[in-house]
């Protein structure tokens, strides 16, 4: 709704629309600072299941937080059915190296590629802490493109 002014041709709006409250820009940060397939923590569960609680439809909700409109419409059911912003348990099994370990790894081969697997397993046992099998390493060189 505009205001017009006898003085002056042009409107002035009645309330500014370009100030974002701090539950949107939460929700922006929320969508900006997140990675594709990154799961909701129970912050941004609490926040969704409030927005939904004030009536505020899913597609809006779902252009807020930058998620699918089902994935808010699952956690507002999930919240109804449980009662708690808890994740589930993921499916699969757990990788044995993590990310920072698969680095270290492929940084020790890359200073001398043709060193020898037990010699590499040795490496992963001592430095590492962790008894992985052989496999377990080719596995991590494919994916790091590394033949060997």
């Amino acid at each position: 709704m505009y205001v017009a002014y006898a003085t002056n041709s042009s409107y002035l709006p009645l309330c500014n629309h370009n100030m974002a409250t701090p539950r949107k820009r939460f929700a922006r940060s929320l969508g900006y600072n997140r990675q594709k397939k990154d799961r909701l923590n129970e912050s941004e569960r609490y926040a969704i299941v409030q927005d939904v609680l004030n009536g505020v439809p899913y597609k809006t909700l779902a252009d807020r937080y930058s998620y699918h409109r089902n994935t808010i419409r699952n956690t507002f059911k999930r919240w109804k059915e449980q009662g708690n912003f808890k994740s589930r348990s993921t499916i699969g099994r757990k990788t044995r190296l993590t990310p920072r370990e698969r680095r270290l790894l492929f940084r020790y081969i890359r200073k001398d590629p043709t060193r020898r697997w037990n010699n590499v397993l040795l490496y992963c046992q001592d430095t590492l802490s962790k008894k992985v099998s052989r496999n377990t390493i080719r596995r991590v060189f494919r994916k790091l493109k590394l033949g060997h």
